[in-house]
């Protein structure tokens, strides 16, 4: 577990603003897939047209051997804040907090934790979330 690193959670439930800083880096920094929502037509003469809603980037975000106490945290901001509608902030490096991502609810979105087998008060996290980029 030596090496990289570590990241923050943020939201503001409207009583301040909570954080949520991890003693872990993330497990897995490149897995994100792009997403489109729009719509395609035909017209007769075979042309199609195409209207973009929206791209979103998915991210997923796994950590293993989060404490339980972490672990706590962010199964109540899930539970209490982004399951709801609402959006957070994820730090990929809590010592640069000009490189962020706001991120929200996707169906799934809190995949849930297991306890780490090596260690019965560490937890393995997986959380699918997704970033509008445009």
């Amino acid at each position: 577990m030596a090496g990289g690193l570590l990241p923050r959670f943020e939201y503001d439930p409207g009583t301040g603003t909570v954080q949520i800083d991890l003693t872990v880096p993330l497990t897995n920094p490149d897995t994100n897939d792009l997403n489109w929502s729009g719509a395609e037509a035909k017209s007769g003469t075979g042309k199609r047209q195409r209207n973009t809603f929206y791209i979103e980037e998915i991210k997923t975000l796994k950590f293993e051997f989060v404490t339980r106490a972490n672990r706590d945290k962010i199964e109540t901001m899930m539970k209490d804040w982004v399951i709801k509608g609402n959006t957070f902030t994820y730090y990929p490096d809590v010592t640069d907090l000009l490189t962020f991502f706001t991120l929200e609810y996707m169906p799934k979105t809190w995949v849930g934790s297991k306890r780490t087998a090596l260690a019965l008060d560490r937890w393995d996290i997986e959380l699918v979330v997704r970033e509008y980029i445009a």
